[in-house]
Parts: structure tokens; sequence; C-alpha cells
């Protein structure tokens, strides 16, 4: 009698495969229809109401808040654009400064005998040299100094 041992593994083997594809098939089909209906359950919750939300805010905090920025000096930098014993060289480079330059707060210093006029009040170097690069053609001593200023001003001058 020949020997049938061998083909009863082939359809054993056949058998298997045929039962693992038709579970894969069966699994891959219910994680589909599964996964589709729990999609559609989350979109089916409630739905989420927008509010908007209000600050109440006493005016004195504001007040104090104004004086605090106004008043509260750091080191820092300041570009210098002219120093003169003349009042009115002074007063002219700063009226030409404000006009071209708007948004950037000038001081007016005296320290016998002259009359110095600095600008911005940055709290980094970088920030100064800026400022300084686009004003030197017009203004040619300018020059950037460490001084004590008060940022907040500046930010405020350009709002």
């Amino acid at each position: 009698m020949p020997d049938t041992s061998h083909c009863d593994e082939v359809l054993t083997f056949i058998a298997m495969k045929y039962t693992n594809r038709t579970i894969n098939l069966i699994l891959l089909l219910s994680i589909v229809f599964l996964g589709h209906g729990a999609v559609w359950a989350q979109n089916q919750g409630p739905e989420f109401k927008e509010y908007e939300l209000v600050t109440l805010t006493d005016s004195r905090i504001s007040t104090l808040s104004d004086r605090y920025n106004r008043t509260h000096q750091v080191y820092g930098y300041r570009v210098q654009i002219i120093s003169s014993s003349k009042k009115e060289k002074a007063k002219k480079a700063k009226s030409v400064f404000a006009s071209k330059y708007q948004g950037y707060v000038a001081h007016e210093i005296y320290q016998q005998p002259f009359f110095i006029i600095k600008v911005g009040d940055f709290l980094s170097k970088i920030e100064a040299e800026k400022l300084h690069r686009e004003i030197r053609e017009e203004f040619p001593e300018s020059f950037v100094l460490p001084d004590i200023v008060t940022p907040f001003e500046q930010y405020s001058a350009k709002d």
C-alpha cells in the first residue's frame, strides 16, 4: 500500500491555512465594523458649548500698573544722538529725530555745560544697536551707551 502520510500532512496544512485565512478575514471585518461603530458613537456625544471669558478688573490695579511702568527703572541702553553746548542745536536734533523716528522716547538732559539728547529705553544692547544703525547717517555723532532706562515707557510710546 502506498504511503499516504505525506498527503495527509499536506491536506492538514491546507485546511489549517484556509482556516487561518478565514479567521483572519472574520477578525478584520469585525475590527472594521466595530471600529466604525466606535467612531460613530464618539460623534453622538454631547455637544460642547463655547463660553466667553469675562475678566473683571479693578481700575486701581490699572492705575498702579501704569505708575509702575512709568517709574520702574533698570540697567539698559540708550542711543545718544547729540551733545552740544548750544541748547537750540540739541532741541533741533531732538525734533528732527522725533519727526523721523516716531515711537521712541527722546530724553533731554543737561549736564553742565552740555545739552544731551538720548533716545530709546532698551533692555539689550542689540536693540539699541539696531536703532543706531538706522540713524547713524542722520546723526553721525550718535553712539550706544549704557544707562538707567524705563523700559515700559518705550513700549507704551510705540502703541
